[in-house]
């Protein structure tokens, strides 16, 4: 997988990842269906980005072509 992320992207992708995975923790709703699929919803987007954010790779990125890689 060649590289389609930039340094100031990939920071970014790390915090807003962090971010998502303390949401479920933060949030202190009833234990109902809903707030579970919430939670792993924005558990799941936050392992996602900080995936991306640490291999430096975005397949949403490669899909369009698009890149923020200074080479």
């Amino acid at each position: 997988m060649k590289k389609n992320v930039g340094y100031v992207d990939r920071m970014a992708r790390w915090m807003f990842g962090l971010a998502f995975l303390s949401l479920p923790i933060i949030m202190n709703l009833p234990q109902v269906a809903s707030y579970t699929v919430a939670s792993v919803i924005s558990v799941l987007v936050g392992v996602s980005l900080i995936w991306s954010g640490t291999k430096g790779h975005c397949f949403v990125y490669g899909f369009f072509g698009f890149s923020t890689c200074e080479t």
